[in-house]
């Protein structure tokens, strides 16, 4: 009886020493009014108008921000028209865009950075009476975008709060 204790308490305590090395801090940032978490492995740069996040175990980078946009229509059409990046690349989806219940869009874009064909996949959320919207984009190199990057694109949105 002593032996089957010990073990079952050696267990606890492997298991939560484990996934304490899971956690992951959020990211609260006042100035965009939003909470994040990084997924499992991803580092984040602060950028003038968002984060800028990259991993070893993932191809491409990630990129999150708030814009303010009075509608669901407005975001769904701004979408539409591309994003433009910081360096002035340009990504345009590739066919339409999908809706994401009331809340939000998602789609796929293509574009060229500093000469390389780039593959993305945009998703963007709007609470109800917020005036603003998150947006976020996995980019890869086109041949190397794969599941992955959308996965943890995913990840990234579902740890989004509000402020």
């Amino acid at each position: 009886m002593k032996s089957i204790l010990l073990s079952i308490f050696y267990i606890l305590i492997s298991t939560s020493i484990v996934l304490a090395q899971y956690e992951v801090d959020p990211i609260v940032d006042n100035d965009m009014k939003l909470q994040f978490s990084a997924p499992e492995g991803w580092k984040t740069t602060k950028k003038a108008d968002g984060y800028l996040m990259g991993s070893p175990n993932t191809n491409g980078f990630m990129i999150i921000k708030v814009q303010s946009i009075p509608t669901i229509s407005s975001l769904k059409s701004a979408m539409e028209q591309g994003l433009q990046l910081e360096d002035g690349t340009k990504l345009e989806p590739v066919g339409e865009l999908n809706m994401l219940g009331s809340l939000g869009v998602s789609g796929m874009y293509i574009g060229t950075i500093d000469g390389t064909e780039m593959k993305g996949f945009l998703m963007a959320l709007m609470p109800p009476s917020k005036g603003r919207a998150v947006i976020c984009i996995s980019v890869a190199p086109i041949y190397l975008f794969n599941q992955t990057n959308m996965d943890e694109l995913k990840t990234l949105l579902r740890s989004v709060i509000f402020l």
